[in-house]
């Protein structure tokens, strides 16, 4: 969405809240555009303002579909680990970018809450589980 190749990183402008709202913005518009044609959406983002997970919901509900979300965890070490193992990566994330999220965060109402403390293969199985399990 920012014109740039996935491995380069992006400049700083790029994360100021205006455009954070572009970006969100923009995944709504391709959300409800690909749901009115029928198709499934998967929305990956943090979505750690409740702003942006009640126009998520809102969305579903404008289009008559139900939402399933799932909130992933871990404890703060790990992820700062994870980062740490992506040095040099496209991503731009680094231990301050995990630490202000961290403390930001709250897990949503509602949403299926699964661990991603452990190994990717256990935090996909937890999700499979969560989704076919219960109803949200």
């Amino acid at each position: 969405m920012a014109d740039v190749k996935f491995e380069d990183q992006l400049p700083s402008e790029n994360y100021t809240l205006g455009a954070r709202d572009t970006v969100y913005r923009r995944v709504f518009a391709r959300a409800d555009r690909i749901l009115a044609a029928g198709r499934s959406v998967l929305l990956d983002a943090t979505f750690l303002d409740i702003a942006n997970r009640t126009a998520a919901q809102a969305l579903a509900d404008k289009m008559g579909v139900r939402m399933q979300a799932i909130w992933l965890e871990a404890p703060l070490p790990v992820l700062i680990d994870r980062v740490r193992e992506h040095a040099g990566d496209a991503s731009d994330a680094d231990e301050s970018v995990v630490q202000h999220q961290f403390e930001g965060y709250q897990a949503p109402a509602g949403w299926h809450i699964v661990s991603a403390a452990g190994a990717l293969q256990q935090t996909i199985a937890e999700a499979r589980l969560a989704l076919t399990s219960r109803e949200t």
